[in-house]
């Protein structure tokens, strides 16, 4: 094979596995059923985020910290983006660059005032935000986190209780 050829099948792979990694719920319901319910012995942290959001992207480095940091423990860190629908490419692009290798969920439902207290009631709808469960235990975080120290500060903190 030339070397073409090998690069060819190498960048259509790596398409795959990206596009993989990217999980798409166009409806809460459905994400909610399948993800954000889930009862087991695996503490959580849902951060929810877009590319469009200064705050989001400069805590993300912060948080693919903590999830290789924690990645032995019994706990997951989701990234779930609220980006539009017709943003997915630009969304692919940056977890190509940014996030590869983490759990991503696109999350497209966009009638934000029918679901914002499904995931906690004092969520007003900003992003950042941050929900941290574990055995029917939630703590909700709508803030930025500034560093990695804060974000550790607080998941370790959320981890004893």
């Amino acid at each position: 094979m030339s070397g073409k050829t090998l690069y060819t099948i190498f960048l259509t792979l790596l398409s795959i596995s990206l596009f993989s990694q990217i999980q798409v719920f166009d409806k809460f319901e459905t994400f909610e059923k399948q993800v954000l319910i889930k009862q087991n012995d695996t503490a959580y942290l849902f951060n929810f985020w877009a590319t469009w959001c200064k705050p989001c992207v400069e805590e993300l480095p912060y948080l693919v910290s903590l999830a290789h940091q924690y990645k032995k423990d019994k706990t997951k860190i989701i990234f779930v983006s609220l980006d539009s629908k017709k943003d997915s490419g630009k969304l692919e692009s940056f977890v190509q660059k940014n996030l590869f290798g983490q759990t991503i969920i696109h999350l497209t439902d966009h009638k934000y005032n029918n679901w914002i207290d499904r995931v906690h009631h004092s969520w007003s709808g900003s992003i950042p935000a941050s929900l941290f469960k574990k055995e029917g235990i939630s703590e909700f975080h709508e803030k930025e986190f500034y560093s990695y120290d804060d974000v550790l500060m607080q998941w370790v903190t959320f981890l004893k209780t």
